[in-house]
């Protein structure tokens, strides 16, 4: 067996001991790749996509005052309901109240509300045959109107009642407007007379190829002028099928 120098066998521990040194130093020094790139991904997930910015856009909301609007009906809609006399059509303003005809006369029949305490007015259509003379003339029929009321000054209601004609619809409307004193037949026949202070009668007669129809609004003279208005556009309406 060969017996090392001692000093030969310090050195050789001396240079396995540095050896060991540098190669512990050079793993240390190596990049961790795997580790830099894990890394690199998860940042990416997080800013390669960023959020969008929220919008200071103000929420759209409904306005309430234009949505009780659109609840509620409007006035064309609500004055749209249509009364139907035979081939004749009118528009029926929305406060007044179609009623069944209470005689076999009528072919139509209205309530026209009063306010503030004032009684309703009535609104009356009739039709007596399709021949010219049913019913008879204009000129008879604003005559024999006239004649139920009473003027407080003693004049004849002729001279005050207010006359207009116009063509609706291609056929000719006579209307006459009448106020005073009413004392007309309760019944035709009847000796028994109505006796109503103020009141106002509008009435019209419609020349038709089906015939006359006339048209009579009667009432406390200012439940009439409430609707007089109201009146006019009912006849303004008037179509024939």
């Amino acid at each position: 067996m060969t017996l090392c120098h001692p000093r030969t066998f310090l050195l050789g521990i001396a240079l396995v001991s540095a050896a060991s040194a540098a190669g512990c130093k050079s793993k240390k020094q190596e990049p961790k790749e795997n580790g830099n790139q894990a890394g690199q991904s998860v940042e990416s997930k997080t800013t390669a996509t960023p959020e969008p910015a929220e919008s200071t856009e103000p929420e759209a909301t409904p306005n309430g005052t234009d949505s009780e609007a659109a609840a509620r009906p409007s006035v064309q809609e609500s004055a749209s309901r249509r009364l139907a006399v035979d081939r004749l059509e009118f528009v029926v303003p929305s406060t007044w109240v179609v009623e069944q005809p209470t005689s076999s006369m009528r072919k139509a029949q209205l309530r026209l509300p009063g306010g503030g305490g004032d009684s309703d007015a009535e609104l009356v259509i009739y039709n007596f045959g399709t021949t010219p003379e049913a019913g008879g003339s204009v000129e008879a029929n604003f005559g024999r109107w006239c004649g139920q009321f009473v003027q407080a000054d003693g004049r004849d209601s002729t001279e005050v009642a207010v006359r207009r004609e116009a063509e609706i619809s291609g056929m000719a409307v006579h209307t006459i407007d009448i106020s005073g004193r009413y004392v007309a037949a309760v019944r035709p026949g009847n000796p028994e007379k109505h006796d109503k202070p103020n009141h106002r009668m509008l009435a019209s007669v419609i020349i038709s190829p089906e015939g006359k129809y006339f048209l009579k609004l009667l009432g406390p003279g200012s439940t009439v002028e409430k609707h007089a208005a109201r009146y006019e556009e009912f006849l303004r309406s008037l179509k024939r099928n």
